[in-house]
């Protein structure tokens, strides 16, 4: 999914800056703009914001790389990745999320249970996420079905490299980040 890149940055900057305005009679919050309805069909992601984080994003759709793991936004990029071939944020199931450790999800580690996320989607909605679990994973015992749970709930499981860094790309632990449609 390709991004208009000064479209995408002028909508961080405004979004940004009018959710972190104080409120103001008659001003447009994240609060008031339209809420996900249930009976509606999720649409693709197009934004992420974490607010205690202070984190704007556009998402990208990824697929999977060469070596059969899920691919990321390249490089340093301030993007994340959605796997585009699961689950959309609101649908039933779990929808993915990924980004470096090093870019967009230096600081996922501070997002903590209870806290909120928000994902706008291409319909213009925003989606309210709660924070249900945040634990890290031995890359040796951690399953796609972790990853990837079944549910009849809305989740997303947020994901990024944790523990050392082998050197070839590759981290020893994940940290994941799940949380449910609220």
């Amino acid at each position: 999914m390709k991004t208009n890149t000064s479209r995408g940055a002028a909508f961080f900057i405004a979004s940004f800056a009018l959710i972190m305005a104080p409120q103001v009679a008659g001003a447009t919050t994240i609060s008031s703009a339209p809420l996900f309805s249930l009976a509606a069909k999720p649409a693709a992601p197009l934004y992420l914001y974490i607010p205690s984080i202070k984190l704007l994003s556009n998402v990208e759709g990824v697929g999977v790389n060469e070596k059969g793991n899920m691919d990321v936004p390249s490089g340093k990029s301030n993007s994340v990745g959605w796997y585009q071939y699961g689950v959309v944020p609101g649908g039933v199931g779990t929808a993915v999320i990924d980004a470096h450790n090093t870019a967009a999800f230096k600081n996922l580690k501070d997002l903590a249970v209870g806290q909120k996320f928000y994902i706008k989607d291409a319909k213009g909605a925003w989606l309210a996420f709660k924070v249900t679990k945040s634990q890290v994973y031995s890359m040796k015992t951690l399953q796609p079905s972790t990853l990837f749970a079944a549910t009849n709930s809305r989740q997303v499981n947020l994901i990024t490299c944790a523990g050392i860094n082998l050197g070839n790309g590759e981290a020893t632990h994940r940290l994941i980040v799940s949380a449910e449609l609220v």
